[in-house]
């Protein structure tokens, strides 16, 4: 099936014998800390289900704030980039969910190491468990450390990346998608 933006999607993967796998950096400084307290917050509407006896007035909005939290919680945690795998063929950004992205190298037009800071976020989740969207008005992320970051543009979109190591899938990117 065909994303709505320019890769592809797939639930299923398979390894390729030609492919370099980077896995997504861990999570920064200031990520870790929105993660964690927003994580507690969630618990604590999610617990207060259970602390606090439902009367006939509230029983949906009491059934109704923890299941969203969870909902949230769950969502975030299976969005995260978990890898970034170069084939012969595609860039793969793999989710937790299972979910792979597919970037055609013939398609990359630039690949630069960026410190961008102030990103405004379009639609996505900024800064729970990562950075997972649209920011900036187009442009794709898949970050989980905004240290790290890899700004990829491509003839369709821009995708911004966060490997663990940056240096590293750079050179083999541009090696692989052909470019100087």
């Amino acid at each position: 099936m065909k994303s709505v933006l320019s890769g592809q999607i797939s639930l299923f993967s398979y390894k390729s014998r030609d492919m370099s796998a980077f896995r997504a950096a861990s999570l920064d400084r200031v990520t870790a800390i929105i993660t964690t307290a927003v994580g507690l917050l969630l618990i604590a509407v999610a617990a207060s289900y259970f602390l606090r006896p439902a009367t006939d007035n509230n029983r949906w909005l009491s059934a109704l704030l923890p299941s969203l939290s969870i909902m949230l919680f769950a969502i975030s945690v299976l969005l995260k980039a978990k890898s970034y795998n170069i084939t012969s063929h595609n860039l793969e950004v793999k989710q937790m969910v299972g979910a792979t992205i597919k970037i055609p190298l013939d398609q990359i037009i630039s690949v630069q190491s960026t410190t961008q800071r102030g990103a405004i976020r379009t639609f996505g989740i900024g800064g729970f468990f990562g950075y997972v969207g649209r920011f900036n008005g187009n442009e794709r992320w898949f970050v989980t450390n905004r240290n790290k970051m890899v700004k990829i543009e491509t003839t369709k979109s821009v995708y911004v990346v966060s490997p663990a190591d940056r240096e590293s899938f750079i050179q083999q990117l541009k090696q692989k998608a052909s470019l100087k």
